[in-house]
């Protein structure tokens, strides 16, 4: 990696940060598209995020992922937020405009949206069909707001708390529908897709525990969770003829996207791309 005095920096704002696979992808991308830039980790206390965002145009920085548990507290702090940002309520990657100014989105969603239309088998789609959502957290919005792009009949918005699950459900409208923890595994009956957007199945994390007995075999399951990269529910889903969509696929696409919005340049997302990062995942684990 060669640093000049025109070298771009961006970097990735969290706490921690040091388990973050974005500086390898970044960095891999600007080497193949020839970008004089580097991509660097930055850690960032909670009682210090007004400053470092403050900072990111003050030390000519190009721009940032924001990642966990800044993704909400940062909106304050931003000069603009996009429509897709504000109705998520989430904002992950920020750019510094030419006058200087904070503009933030959300890629999550899109980086999302993209790998269930790419990796889906032929023929699959949502339109007029039921679709099922664990969780109901910041990952859960991101994963709602794109559902609705594919206008299923129903999203079934299941999480431990109804009330939370209520809530998503208000926030987006037909045709959301909250359904209590009980009755995860009845919910999937005539559903074509089922989305994990939860912790659960992640290193050091409890197994979704979830019987799959009611879901069609031809229905597609998303687990969003990338370590490890076959989650249990992934394992299970692909033994009774599901297809699968490891949490890889939302991970590189949302850093595509918002590759594009810093530099202008939408990444071939090749299999050498992916082989590299899933490698990586493989070795960590």
């Amino acid at each position: 990696m060669h640093i000049s005095g025109k070298t771009m920096v961006v970097g990735i704002i969290g706490c921690p940060v040091e388990h973050s696979l974005s500086p390898a992808i970044h960095n891999y991308l600007m080497n193949k598209h020839s970008i004089d830039g580097v991509y660097v980790p930055l850690p960032v206390s909670h009682d210090k995020l007004d400053s470092a965002l403050a900072g990111l145009s003050s030390l000519g920085l190009s721009g940032a992922n924001l990642t966990v548990p800044y993704k909400s507290t940062v909106l304050p702090f931003l000069d603009r937020i996009d429509t897709t940002a504000k109705k998520i309520g989430a904002v992950n990657t920020v750019r510094v405009n030419a006058n200087k100014k904070l503009e933030g989105t959300n890629t999550d969603s899109s980086g999302f949206l993209t790998a269930v239309v790419r990796h889906s088998p032929e023929g699959w789609d949502l339109y007029h069909k039921p679709c099922v959502v664990i969780g109901a957290g910041g990952a859960a919005r991101a994963v709602v707001y794109a559902l609705k792009k594919l206008h299923p009949s129903e999203i079934r918005i299941v999480n431990r708390s109804f009330n939370r699950a209520t809530e998503l459900a208000s926030d987006f409208g037909t045709p959301c529908r909250p359904y209590n923890w009980k009755k995860r595994n009845i919910v999937l009956n005539n559903a074509a897709l089922l989305v994990n957007t939860t912790k659960c199945g992640m290193v050091g994390e409890p197994e979704l525990k979830i019987n799959l007995s009611a879901l069609p075999t031809n229905a597609v399951v998303n687990d969003i969770v990338y370590n490890p990269l076959k989650t249990t529910l992934l394992r299970n889903a692909e033994s009774r003829g599901n297809a699968i969509i490891d949490g890889t696929e939302m991970l590189l696409n949302q850093a595509g996207h918002a590759f594009k919005y810093w530099f202008g340049i939408d990444p071939e997302m090749t299999d050498d791309w992916k082989k590299r990062i899933k490698s990586m995942l493989t070795a960590g684990q």
